[in-house]
């Protein structure tokens, strides 16, 4: 039970990284968490998916820039 309660905090963790780096626009908070070659998959709407390098990723999340505070 202890090592499932560990595994969920480090995914959970992980997950506000994530959201930390497109809130912020700022891909190297990701960064040391992705292997350099890896690829990313995505839902784009109901019907379409979309997938690309992780350097796509980090470069659109630095072009889209911070977000604003709500």
């Amino acid at each position: 039970m202890r090592e499932q309660i560990e595994e969920f905090n480090a995914v959970e963790n992980l997950a506000w990284k994530f959201v930390e780096a497109v809130k912020n626009g700022n891909s190297e908070i990701v960064k040391p968490y992705f292997y350099e070659k890896a690829n990313f998959y995505g839902q784009l709407n109901e019907t379409e998916y979309q997938s690309g390098s992780i350097q796509g990723f980090y470069d659109t999340i630095d072009k889209m820039g911070a977000c604003g505070e709500e």
